[in-house]
């Protein structure tokens, strides 16, 4: 069974411990039974690690300074999350290229549909007939009935 829920890790990789005995710091979201690694960049000596708590022990300028990136990281994924929550279509590798910024927002079924509609009938007596686009037009509407009542959304990825 699947939860609703995301579920955000801080963690320490300590395979990956270099040579100066520090691992990198890595993100890690779940959401129904799927992960995503986030690398952040950080590396953090294992002692220094509470992993408990997920952040860094001590006062020092660069433990806060990860801390905080910690916590910001936190709450810009769950504000993605609770965005996506809102649209009603939750994807975790969508919720990550959002959170890098990379999320350039692929063309829906329908935008898609309604594009090549509009480009057929500018090409209408050049080298398309009108009763061919009448066929097009005609799955469009018939797209427009379906996808509500199979998917329960307006339009689909």
């Amino acid at each position: 069974m699947s939860s609703n829920n995301i579920s955000i890790l801080v963690w320490l990789y300590k395979v990956k411990t270099n040579k100066k005995g520090q691992s990198p710091l890595y993100i890690r979201v779940s959401y129904n039974s799927k992960r995503k690694n986030i690398a952040s960049g950080f590396y953090v000596l294992s002692e220094r690690w509470d992993s408990a708590k997920g952040r860094v022990k001590g006062s020092l300028p660069d433990a806060r300074e990860i801390n905080e990136y910690i916590q910001q990281t936190q709450s810009r994924l769950i504000s993605i999350y609770n965005e996506m929550l809102k649209e009603g279509d939750i994807n975790l590798d969508k919720l990550v290229d959002r959170f890098f910024g990379r999320d350039t927002s692929p063309m829906t079924l329908m935008e898609l549909v309604k594009y090549h509609n509009e480009d057929f009938h500018k090409r209408i007596g050049i080298d398309y007939t009108f009763s061919t686009y009448e066929k097009y037009d005609i799955l469009r509407k018939k797209l427009e009935l379906f996808i509500p009542s199979k998917y329960g959304k307006a339009d689909i990825r």
